[in-house]
């Protein structure tokens, strides 16, 4: 950072890290306005001056799950694995959900050694041992937190266990970002919030690369950092969705929410 300086830089753009992030917030002060991709943990105030945090915060994508879902419903379950990750999305989403009038019928955590068949039947009350095709009815909308090989595992389940006509809202991670229209029909109908430069990768048939995208708002922001400031609520329209600068100098992404059509975003 020193040496950026020295050579005259009048914007920073990194670290990458949180780690390293974390490390440059606390190593004093700013003399030209820094961009670091990603965020600090903030519990009061905001961050120094000339300091800001940008990236693809996750919780970003679940404000927007919110949003979009609680037109179709207000009854969840919730599904999540049992991991760090799965466990601050849940939080961050239930707090949000619960905010804007929802309730929460059932979280359900997988793991590694989960019998996805076996759990998802019960989760459903369902017998499978039966002919019955009855489940539970006290739900109307499942939100799905999983990477792509847990998706293809749990999505098709819960249409075979009768859920079919629930709707399914899911963060980016269930997207491996390259169109693979025959295996993604598994996920047809899920509603996915992702980056706009995603769903116009996929339209085209071209993977998608998100920290390619976040490098081009990275710039930018650097060439409109001081308009955001200036006009916060009105957002700069970027590859990672809409920006916003929030008053603690997070910049945050309002994204598209996209059904998944014949195996495509």
């Amino acid at each position: 950072y020193q040496k950026a300086l020295s050579e005259g830089a009048d914007f920073v753009i990194g670290p990458l890290t949180k780690e390293d992030v974390q490390a440059l917030n606390r190593s004093g002060s700013f003399s030209v306005p820094t961009l670091a991709l990603n965020y600090t943990d903030i519990s009061w105030g905001s961050l120094p001056t000339n300091f800001y945090e940008f990236g693809l915060l996750p919780e970003d994508e679940v404000t927007q799950m919110v949003t979009r879902a609680r037109s179709s419903g207000s009854h969840a379950i919730i599904i999540a694995p049992n991991t760090t990750w799965g466990k601050r999305l849940v939080s961050a989403f239930s707090n949000r959900w619960q905010s804007a009038g929802g309730s929460i019928q059932d979280t359900w955590y997988y793991a590694a050694n989960t019998n996805f068949n076996q759990d998802i039947a019960h989760l459903l009350n369902v017998n499978p041992d039966t002919d019955s095709a009855q489940r539970r009815h006290d739900f109307d909308v499942i939100f799905l937190f999983a990477q792509p090989q847990e998706a293809h595992l749990i999505v098709p389940l819960l249409r075979y266990y009768y859920a079919n006509n629930v709707p399914i809202y899911a963060t980016s991670s269930v997207y491996s970002g390259t169109p693979n229209p025959a295996k993604d029909m598994d996920l047809n109908g899920v509603i996915v919030c992702d980056t706009p430069s995603s769903r116009q990768a996929a339209q085209g048939g071209a993977s998608s690369n998100r920290l390619s995208a976040v490098g081009q708002d990275a710039y930018l922001l650097s060439q409109t950092l001081p308009r955001l400031s200036e006009l916060p609520n009105f957002p700069m329209y970027g590859a990672t969705g809409a920006l916003i600068l929030s008053s603690n100098h997070q910049i945050h992404r309002h994204v598209p929410c996209t059904m998944i059509q014949n195996g495509l975003l």
